[in-house]
């Protein structure tokens, strides 16, 4: 199971942006709005085309929406993808904190008391 975050390229941004046409609500565009979708897409370097899930944001006021991109072989909602990478990522800024922290990286430390 895996969960990347992909660079916006502008193969990425043509398909999120022919996707936001179909979500946007014209009703709402004083206020933030946030969708989720899913397509198949194949980078050049790929053998085959994954799974790329996106969130397509735009905040109260803004013209435009902020797009992330996430290639994936899980097969649950888009949002729940989203969840599962923002909250990994987060454990993982966590865990590099802690151990830049506490110097855990290091086997011979002086400690002078």
């Amino acid at each position: 199971m895996y969960a990347i975050r992909l660079k916006a390229n502008a193969r990425l941004q043509a398909t999120a942006q022919s996707m936001v046409i179909q979500v946007l609500n014209p009703n709402k565009l004083y206020e933030s709005q946030i969708h989720y979708g899913e397509f198949q897409y194949k980078a050049k370097s790929w053998d085959c085309a994954r799974c790329v899930v996106v969130k397509m944001e735009r905040l109260a006021g803004d013209l435009h929406f902020q797009f992330t991109y996430i290639v994936t072989n899980m097969t649950v909602r888009p949002k729940s993808v989203h969840r599962f990478y923002f909250q990994r990522r987060h454990m993982e800024n966590f865990i590099k904190e802690e151990k830049n922290g506490l110097a855990c990286d290091t086997d011979n430390q002086t400690i002078a008391l």
